[in-house]
């Protein structure tokens, strides 16, 4: 039997993980809000790999591939997706419209603005910014 380890990040500790069979993998969607002016290297090489190329784009990830994301908060926010959303989209990586009524502010983090975790109210954003 294939022995499955899988790291899995809490509390900034890696925790090594044994055939947990989706205890800790929950499905997150993360959509870049931000353009290309004034990115830093590292932030771009990170889209680059997760292939968020274009503003308004969302893939979905696992929570493994979270300190990922961390390196490019400034340009992308994130959080617990529902199953109904990822049934919607049958493509890891979509793209999306901006957003119904708009972003509150895209240089700040939520909840003042729109950068950053948001938890599972990244289904109301998604839901804002589906395809019309």
């Amino acid at each position: 039997m294939k022995n499955d380890i899988s790291k899995t990040f809490k509390n900034n500790k890696v925790l090594e993980n044994r055939d947990l069979k989706g205890v800790f993998k929950m499905t997150y969607a993360v959509i870049r809000i931000r353009g290309v002016i004034g990115k830093n290297k590292k932030s771009e090489d990170t889209m680059k790999i997760l292939g968020l190329k274009k503003r308004y784009s969302m893939i979905f990830l696992e929570e493994i591939k979270l300190p990922m994301i961390k390196t490019a908060q400034s340009y992308v926010t994130w959080g617990e997706v529902s199953k109904d959303i990822q049934k919607k989209f049958s493509d890891k990586v979509s793209h999306l419209n901006s957003p119904k009524k708009g972003f509150r502010a895209i240089k700040m983090i939520y909840p003042k603005g729109d950068l950053g975790y948001r938890g599972d109210k990244i289904n109301e954003l998604i839901e804002r910014m589906m395809p019309r």
